[in-house]
């Protein structure tokens, strides 16, 4: 199939589609007074009136009653039924927001048919003493739509513009009788029986469906030639190209963070997920705005007004529930913007407009837009000195990676460690940074070490402590030359030195290296013995190394010898060499005897001559094994706190030292790998720490937290030394901070609204003043006597109407009713719009360009706003908090009402839900044939009504009782019965003024602070439940029910007069009857067992941890993360022993900071928290950590203050 067929194949599918809407909705509809003149509830005949009467009428537009009535009689009845047509018409506007009079002038019959032909808006005015009734003209005659719709289907096409063309007719003017006539002319070739009866009737003909379904064939007649331009319908009839123009629309992403407050033009305490999308429709883009709303849809809807109005763009707000209309305007009268809605149906539209315009010509500029300027740019430095107070304490510290607050908690988490660490030592910066990123690592070494003893073994413990051995290898080779020492060279030692001082007489060593020195002197010597002969020593050598001197050095340095002196000395000194030694330069050789004669004499004073020991290579071998050992020895031991000077200390010394080191042999086990982790620390600056571990003797389990806190004690020093925010922190700079921006942000938004109404008043009166002409045109239109319909004001002067009545506000019966199709405002937003009546939505849509759809769409019943919806861009928008039962909320989730919130209430705050079972028949009613209401029922809905009423002392003005009604009949009744308990109670009366009776069709989008949900039908009298239930057999009978189970904000009581085991299965064939089963079967479970939060004695922050339990040793009840598993927790809350909590406290803990708009935040938040009936407190993390004591003073004297407002 090419694209071309399948887009054919989508509009031939959505024009059926909207055709079967059509048909469906005027199959629901019970003929019109419009189509059937019998049908009128109350009526005045004015066929048989005074001729001069009705002549009086159509000439000045105006007559009293009695010129038309002049028998007492007769006028006498004539005002009784001009009174039931009053009464009619205020019970139509009640249901439908608009009943208009009208005076029918001529009857078409034909087959059984009685249509009215010309209408005449009128109106009737009684004066106060009530003895006078005029009759007026409010508007200019038409063709009844219904006739001509009703000739159509037969064949026979009326054009209106010509009937109404004087040039039509020979008089030059379409009189009555001529036009007529000619009508039964056109018809009368199709229709053999057609007549016009000459009748006069006045009464509510108004009827919104008739109208509607007549403008819907005029869509559908504009969609069958093709796409309209109206982007929106065109979409609802399957155009594929207007469905991707609104699907795939370019809208910029949603940011959570606050926006420049001077840009801020949303009237209302509103989420920023309505501002954002507040912002996208007044940008031009058609959006759903998506949600559940428990405190109702009317302050977002005046919210998304207001910032398209501020754009420049034109608004018709469109309720599709009538209590929502008024919520509407009560919300933009309390942000002073009612001058800027136009209620369409109201009669006085016109004088409301007029005075509009005459403001705005005497308008003098206020002080609104100065005061929103100022408030903003101060809003700015309140939120931009509140970010970087949190920005310092909370965001990541470049050098270190991790926040003050991080540090806080960190810190707070070691101090209650059962180890109780308490270094005192600082890291320094480069020794902190280069363990920061793998500080658990150097934990786990620093654990290691502990287990091998390196915080609890010191000097005393060991003789091998401190030593430098890194390997097992290292450790058995120390090990050895210990044993060596010990078992062979020191006592081979002591005996060579004892027999080397008996031979040579040497004095007896005391250390190695003495004993070095002597055997050094010993080898020497032994190297002048192997050539000269010992005699040697007892000769003048003196005298020989003078006379053996070169002839340079004598020449040099003169000498006193003679010849032959010096040839005797050297003859003698020859005479001594060895047989067969060999001297090649006597002089050197003899000043090398000199020297050792000198070092020998150092040795033995006394002289003789030098005599060499016994064994002297093995006194030589053995001297230096035992020198290598030890100074291989001395290289191990020299990191220890003795040092490793063994051939220094005294033999006795050594030899005991040695005993030691050879004795602890198991030391060497874990000494290798000890001292390659001592020097890990040593090179990352970890010394004085573990010095530190080890002068407290720390075990292995507390050494985690030591490192900890001396790493995080460093990190928070520093941090602290960069910041002067925190350094001078105590929270209270930062409460002070918190609450400003709280009470300017309140204040700036309350500036919203003045502002807007105040920039609209003067871009009005600059309009005016420079259209002055067409101004003074429309004035005079407004101001005369005639009412002029909004839509020939929107024709003739748009942009003067868009200016002075920005936000139009019109039930979709209304613009049916009282305007044409075409364009009547920029952007429609459609509110508890979820179940009307699909053809409906092209009343709408066809009147503008753009709309904004509020709804909760999981259950929308609306074929038409369905499909609608699934063609816009859908903005998810946040619910506001809601005191609903648990159980309920539990309930609605697993049946598909879609995500919903588990706020924390207060106990006495929260919300309970109830199942009333109640035995009761009746008579079925002749409509429908099922019994629709009973007494029993009534009473029981009575009896909890007047135990709400009990409740009060005084009834707040935002308390709001709603009774849910399956049928008229039951709400019809109840009705009878609370205005009679009224008239016997003025208390009760005052409390009704709170109590809305409201249909199930008519409960989305509206707010409640109760409900009560009737069942309304009962069984017959023979005990038979009849298995039909009106308004839950539609298709969307499923939604409708969740929805009503979902108004509640507080309590909900379901009464019935039967229960599930009533309802048999296999007859229930819609979903709504079978979701009517599943709900009493879950209702009829209920008990009274309270589900309770979650209450935690620790949890996740340590801060809290330690002040919740300072405020259980003062005799308070406190719980920390209170809140049930889905909902968001509470940080802390406190009550008095044995009593509800009451207090919730807030902290900037993780979840606090995940907040992003610093509105949510800092105030919001708490807002949320009042609503569920808490009282609230701050305590900055911060002041916990700095002085928690002072902290727990505040909660306590909060606590007391609390409870005194309370007695």
């Amino acid at each position: 199939m090419t694209q071309s067929q399948t887009q054919n194949q989508n509009l031939t599918e959505g024009l059926n589609r909207i055709r079967r809407w059509r048909d469906q909705y005027r199959s629901m509809q019970p003929p019109s007074p419009l189509e059937d003149v019998n049908q009128l509830a109350a009526k005045l005949e004015m066929t048989h009136a005074h001729p001069s009467g009705i002549a009086q009428l159509f000439a000045s537009g105006h007559v009293r009653l009695d010129s038309l009535f002049r028998d007492t009689g007769v006028l006498k009845a004539a005002e009784r039924h001009i009174g039931r047509v009053l009464d009619d018409q205020a019970a139509k506007r009640r249901i439908s927001g608009v009943a208009e009079l009208s005076l029918v002038v001529g009857v078409a019959t034909w087959k059984g048919n009685a249509l009215p032909v010309l209408l005449y808006p009128v109106g009737v005015t009684i004066e106060d003493d009530g003895l006078s009734t005029t009759i007026r003209f409010t508007g200019r005659v038409t063709l009844n739509a219904a006739f001509v719709n009703t000739l159509r289907e037969q064949g026979v096409f009326l054009d209106e513009d010509s009937l109404f063309d004087g040039a039509s007719y020979d008089s030059g003017t379409p009189e009555t009788s001529a036009m007529f006539a000619r009508i039964s002319s056109e018809a009368s070739e199709r229709i053999s029986d057609f007549a016009i009866e000459r009748q006069i009737v006045l009464g509510c003909f108004m009827d919104p469906s008739s109208q509607m379904i007549s403008e819907s064939r005029q869509f559908i007649d504009q969609l069958e030639n093709g796409p309209t331009g109206n982007v929106l319908l065109d979409a609802l009839a399957g155009d594929e190209s207007a469905r991707t123009a609104l699907k795939d629309a370019n809208i910029p992403q949603y940011s959570p963070f606050d926006v420049d407050p001077h840009a801020e033009y949303e009237v209302g305490d509103v989420d920023n997920t309505v501002r954002y999308a507040a912002s996208l429709a007044a940008n031009g883009h058609s959006i759903v705005v998506d949600g559940a709303f428990p405190k109702g849809t009317a302050e977002q809807a005046v919210a998304i007004a207001s910032r398209c109005l501020m754009n420049g763009r034109s608004v018709l707000y469109v309720p599709g529930v009538a209590e929502q209309k008024r919520l509407f305007i009560q919300t933009a009268s309390a942000n002073e913007m009612k001058a800027q809605v136009l209620d369409v149906s109201d009669e006085h539209a016109n004088a409301a407009l007029d005075k509009q315009l005459i403001a705005a010509v005497g308008f003098q500029p206020g002080v609104a837009t100065q005061r929103f300027d100022q408030l903003a740019d101060e809003l700015v430095g309140v939120r931009s000195r509140l970010t970087r107070y949190l920005g310092d304490l909370h965001g990541g510290n470049d050098k270190w990676n991790v926040s003050a607050y991080e540090t806080i908690q960190n810190l707070a988490r070691i101090s209650v460690l059962p180890t109780h660490p308490a270094t005192h030592v600082r890291l320094d910066e480069s020794s902190a940074l280069s363990i920061a990123n793998g500080i658990d690592t150097w934990i786990g070494k620093m654990e290691r070490a502990g287990e091998l003893g390196e915080y609890t073994i010191g000097p005393e413990g060991t003789a091998w402590y401190k030593a430098s051995v890194t390997t097992e290898e290292q450790a058995v080779t120390a090990y050895q030359r210990v044993d060596d020492l010990l078992r062979r060279f020191l006592p081979a030692t002591r005996e060579q030195v004892a027999r080397t001082v008996q031979t040579c007489g040497f004095p007896v060593p005391p250390t190695t290296r003495e004993w070095e020195r002597q055997v050094t002197v010993l080898k020497n010597l032994r190297r002048v013995l192997d050539v000269f002969q010992p005699e040697i020593f007892e000769r003048d050598i003196s005298s020989m190394i003078e006379a053996t001197k070169p002839k340079s050095q004598r020449k040099a340095e003169g000498t006193s010898m003679g010849f032959w002196e010096r040839r005797r000395h050297i003859k003698e000194a020859k005479d001594l060499l060895r047989v067969g030694a060999q001297v090649e330069d006597l002089h050197e050789a003899l000043k090398v005897v000199a020297k050792q004669g000198e070092q020998w004499h150092q040795f033995v004073p006394h002289g003789g001559w030098p005599v060499l020991p016994s064994k002297l290579d093995e006194i030589i071998s053995t001297q230096e094994a035992l020198v290598s050992n030890m100074t291989a020895l001395d290289t191990v031991l020299s990191t220890t706190p003795a040092g490793g000077n063994l051939e220094t200390a005294d033999f006795e010394k050594v030899e005991a030292r040695l005993k030691a080191l050879l004795d602890d042999r198991k030391a060497l086990d874990t000494l290798p790998e000890r001292c390659l982790l001592e020097q890990e620390f040593a090179s990352a600056g970890l010394n004085e720490l573990v010095a530190d571990l080890n002068a407290r003797r720390v075990s292995v389990e507390q050494v985690r937290g030591e490192v900890q806190l001396a790493w995080w004690t460093t990190v928070f020093e520093d941090i602290v030394r960069s910041s002067a925010i925190i350094s001078n922190q105590d929270g209270a700079a930062l409460q002070a901070a918190s609450d400003r921006f709280a009470q300017v942000d309140v204040e700036h938004v309350r500036s919203i609204g003045p502002m807007v109404s105040q920039e609209s008043m003067r871009r009005l009166c600059d309009m005016l003043f420079s259209r002055t002409q067409e101004a003074n045109q429309m004035h005079t239109v407004l101001a005369g006597r005639a009412s002029v319909s909004l839509s020939r004001i929107r024709r003739d002067h748009p942009e003067i109407l868009a200016a002075a009545k920005p936000i139009l506000v019109a039930a979709p019966g209304t613009l049916a009713a009282l305007t044409e199709p075409g364009v009547l405002a920029d952007v429609a937003i459609l509110d508890a719009c979820a179940h009307i009546p699909a053809i409906e939505l092209l009343s709408i849509i066809g009147r503008v360009q753009q709309v904004v759809v509020i709804a909760h769409c999981a259950t929308v019943t609306s074929e038409s706003v369905k499909q609608l919806i699934d063609t816009l861009p859908h903005i998810e928008v946040d619910a506001a908090p809601s005191r609903r039962a648990p159980r309920l909320s539990a309930f609605l989730e697993s049946e598909g009402y879609g995500p919903v919130r588990y706020d924390v209430a207060t106990e006495p705050a929260a919300g309970e839900v109830r199942f009333h079972r109640v035995e009761a028949s009746g008579v079925p009613v002749m409509s429908s044939g099922l019994v629709e209401s009973s007494q029993p029922e009534i009473d029981e809905v009575v009896r909890l009504i007047t135990q709400r009423a009990a409740g009060f002392a005084v009834v707040p003005s935002s308390y709001r009782l709603v009774v849910v009604t399956l049928t008229d009949a039951f709400r019809t009744r109840l009705g009878a019965e609370l205005k009679s308990l009224a008239g016997k109670s003025k208390a009760m009366g005052r409390f009704l003024r709170h109590v809305r009776l409201v249909s199930l069709r008519d409960v989305a989008g509206g707010r409640a602070t109760d409900v009560i949900l009737s069942m309304c039908y009962a069984k017959t009298t023979h005990g038979r439940l009849l298995q039909q239930f009106g308004p839950l057999e539609s298709t969307g009978g499923r939604g409708l029910l969740l929805d009503a189970l979902a108004l509640a904000d507080h309590s909900l009581d379901i009464v019935s007069a039967f229960g599930s085991e009533d309802l048999d299965e296999e007859r229930l064939h819609q979903s709504g009857p079978r979701f009517l089963k599943t709900m009493l079967t879950w209702a009829e479970q209920l008990d009274d067992r309270p589900v309770l939060p979650l209450r935690d004695a620790a949890g996740g922050n340590v801060l809290f941890d330690d002040i919740a339990d300072r405020l259980r040793a003062r005799g308070l009840n406190a719980a920390v993360d209170y809140g049930f598993d889905k909902g968001v927790k509470i940080p802390l809350v406190v009550g008095l022993k044995e009593k509800p909590f009451a207090l919730a406290v807030q902290t900037d803990d993780a979840n606090f900071m995940s907040v992003q708009s610093t509105r949510r935040r800092h105030r919001l938040s708490a807002q949320d928290l009042i609503s569920l009936g808490w009282n609230v407190m701050t305590v900055w993390s911060v002041a916990a950590f700095v002085n928690p004591d002072k902290e727990v003073d505040r909660i306590v004297s909060r606590i007391g203050e609390i409870y005194r407002e309370v007695e």
